[in-house]
């Protein structure tokens, strides 16, 4: 089991290398000339890195779940590659600092709504003044570092 802190550093961490694969994308569509190589190129690493690791640690799954999942289960390799073509695409004209910056614009503001009505299982919490108060305060940050 993660502790508190535990979680906050791999997450940390992760997005301290995260902040490279736009740019890294970017250069393999360059080198393939192709965006969507790109991307495939990236998931079929990312699946080659998930069966090594499967089989290293050897989890088990409910696959037969799967058919009565709720739709929205398979929005997530979607909105998977469309981060990484969105990044791939976007990074070399605006620069990691502002794709990043934005895309954090977006998911705090996606995020406040999804607590808010309780989107794809997540339990619903209302969106305070705090909240409100902290949205505003990441896009004014986003506009002022923008301009």
């Amino acid at each position: 089991m993660l502790t508190k802190t535990t979680a906050i550093l791999m997450t940390v961490g992760i997005g301290l290398i995260l902040a490279l694969q736009p740019a890294i994308n970017a250069e393999v569509a360059r080198r393939l000339g192709s965006g969507t190589g790109a991307v495939m190129f990236s998931l079929l690493i990312s699946v080659a890195v998930m069966v090594a690791y499967l089989g290293l640690t050897r989890p088990t799954a409910n696959v037969a779940a799967l058919p009565t999942a709720p739709w929205w289960i398979w929005a997530s390799g979607v909105i998977g590659a469309l981060f990484l073509l969105t990044g791939l695409t976007a990074t070399p004209v605006i620069g990691a600092t502002l794709f990043f910056l934005f895309l954090i614009v977006g998911q705090v503001t996606g995020a406040a709504i999804a607590d808010h009505f309780g989107l794809v299982g997540l339990e619903p919490q209302q969106i305070s003044p705090k909240r409100i108060l902290g949205i505003a305060c990441v896009i004014v940050g986003a506009i002022i570092i923008a301009s």
